[in-house]
């Protein structure tokens, strides 16, 4: 997938969508999604240690982007000098995939702040590995990690270590940041909709 952004748009790949077709953007995507969506409660203010303050340096948080961009194989270009962070904007879709070379925990894919995730989102308060995803009889489910600021499923606070599942168009929170879960399917008739709003 040819873009110049680590995460690409959903207004990108509806256009895609119209240009390829949905059989070869499935097969591009090939993988569960979490789409950035407007966040329903001001970010608190900022009282992390010097520690984590330091670990989500917009540095480290631009080397982990280039890092994730190498390792997933999707051909998606590492950010351009000055981007990182602000990448994880509203409308930004996030792969759920394993991640290359990955050689423990085959069955879950992690979700967190670092470069060494499966799914890596580089906001401050996402934790280092904040959650994980497992697929089970066809579906998936979620898991927190014994995240900092906690995982939510459609509105319910998640139990540390306790999975629970997650149906396409589920909305998310990891910690004060707001998603929505869509599967391969969900995705692309979401594409759709958005597609057909347009010309409508």
């Amino acid at each position: 997938m040819s873009s110049d952004l680590q995460f690409p748009t959903l207004d990108g790949l509806a256009a895609r969508l119209v240009e390829e077709g949905a059989e070869t953007l499935r097969f591009e995507i090939d993988a569960p999604v979490l789409v950035r969506r407007p966040d329903p409660r001001e970010v608190v203010e900022d009282t992390r240690s010097f520690h984590t303050r330091g670990a989500a340096s917009v540095s480290l948080v631009e080397e982990a982007l280039r890092r994730s961009g190498r390792q997933a194989g999707t051909g998606i270009s590492a950010p351009r000098e000055g981007e990182g962070i602000d990448e994880v904007r509203v409308g930004a879709v996030v792969f759920l995939r394993k991640r290359a070379g990955a050689t423990t925990f085959q069955e879950r894919i992690g979700i967190g702040r670092t470069a060494n995730m499966d799914a890596c989102i580089p906001l401050p308060r996402i934790s280092k590995y904040h959650a994980f995803l497992t697929e089970s009889g066809g579906g998936y489910e979620l898991a927190d990690a014994r995240s900092t600021f906690g995982t939510e499923v459609d509105g319910v606070k998640l139990e540390p270590l306790v999975a629970v599942p997650v149906e396409d168009g589920a909305n998310l929170m990891l910690g004060p940041y707001a998603f929505r879960f869509h599967t391969i399917g969900g995705l692309i008739a979401h594409l759709e909709r958005m597609n057909r709003v347009r010309q409508g």
